[in-house]
């Protein structure tokens, strides 16, 4: 997996001081409790009440570090506090926790889609004629942003694939019951994969919803404790699903 590194510029006098000489408003036994509640109360757009929460316990549960930051930087961005935003994530990196650029770019490459969809479709022909490759086996895969041009290709019928690996997507323009079932009498699978804090995890309930209405085979799977990011085990999981793509 590459490797990117991405620079911060402090903001000198910013002055947030998280989980200290703040007054909290609720208590929690462990950090499962107080991740439900925030999860909540997000899912809600009680940003602030969210924020507030996150700012009281980011220090109580060290462990957890890396996805509070994230959530709660999240949450800044939704109360339009970009500041804070970047004062939480230098929190965290101060402490040795360490960001891709890419966890917050989840609409670079979805401006526009159908110069996405040409790039993509060159790169595969030029691969196809070059490599010898089995077109009957071909499954696209993405991770953000990555992940809604991996459906949209899919379901939009722009390459011949058999199936799809999708990690924390939104939902694609081609999203539709009528393309979804074309892509279900071709024979494709796929898989979801996302994560507990994931911002966009409800639109993705959403089509999996609409996917077991219309019979469509494909895996959902909601990993625990992190935000838009990559599970420990992505390697195990993604093996699974090509297991799954291939069990037709």
């Amino acid at each position: 997996m590459r490797r990117v590194t991405i620079l911060f510029f402090l903001v000198i006098g910013a002055g947030l001081v998280f989980g200290q000489n703040q007054k909290d408003t609720k208590e929690f036994s462990n950090y499962s409790e107080m991740r439900e509640y925030f999860g909540n109360l997000y899912q809600q757009k009680k940003y602030s009440e969210a924020a507030k929460i996150l700012e009281n316990h980011i220090d109580r549960f060290p462990d957890h570090l890396e996805a509070n930051a994230y959530n709660l930087a999240l949450t800044y961005i939704q109360l339009g506090e970009h500041e804070k935003g970047i004062d939480v994530l230098q929190y965290a990196l101060d402490r040795g926790v360490w960001f891709s650029i890419y966890a917050f770019e989840h609409e670079a490459w979805t401006v526009d889609m159908e110069v996405t969809k040409k790039e993509i479709t060159d790169a595969y022909y030029k691969i196809i004629d070059k490599y010898p490759i089995d077109k009957k086996e071909i499954i696209i895969g993405g991770f953000s942003a990555g992940g809604v041009v991996a459906l949209e290709i899919a379901f939009s019928n722009s390459l011949p694939v058999t199936g799809f690996v999708v990690l924390c997507p939104g939902k694609p323009e081609s999203f539709n019951e009528a393309n979804i079932m074309e892509a279900k009498n071709r024979g494709i699978r796929g898989t979801i994969l996302t994560s507990e804090m994931d911002p966009r995890l409800s639109a993705q309930e959403e089509m999996v919803e609409v996917f077991k209405t219309a019979g469509f085979q494909c895996q959902f799977i909601v990993t625990p404790d992190i935000g838009h990011w990559f599970p420990d085990d992505l390697d195990i999981k993604i093996d699974n699903a090509i297991d799954h793509i291939r069990c037709r």
